[in-house]
């Protein structure tokens, strides 16, 4: 009765094990992705807030960056799984605006 049960235990404990290291290396993946664009763009210093949130939408992962130099406006940076390629959006007071650190879909 009881090895059934413990089978059924540490079979859950797996699954939720590497459903949790799966979470944790696809948001590193998307933090260095970032990093890297950042770095590429002399942008990384001029960050002033940054934040890591999951879209259940989508089902991914994207930051929200607010840039010391560009005040007013919050961007959400995104990675498109075609390429790894960085797309960023930025908000302003009235919706989405043409920032200095955007970037088009087609880009």
């Amino acid at each position: 009765m009881y090895k059934p049960l413990k089978k059924v235990i540490g079979f859950i404990i797996l699954l939720i094990l590497i459903f949790s290291i799966f979470i944790f290396y696809k948001r590193a993946q998307v933090h260095n992705t970032i990093d890297e664009y950042l770095e590429s763009n002399h942008a990384i210093e001029q960050v002033k807030t940054r934040e890591m949130k999951y879209d259940f939408k989508t089902n991914e992962f994207y930051e929200q960056i607010i840039f010391k130099n560009d005040s007013g406006l919050e961007y959400e940076m995104y990675i498109r799984d075609i390429n790894d390629k960085v797309l960023s959006i930025s908000y302003g007071e009235y919706g989405e605006v043409e920032g200095k650190y955007s970037t088009k879909l087609n880009d």
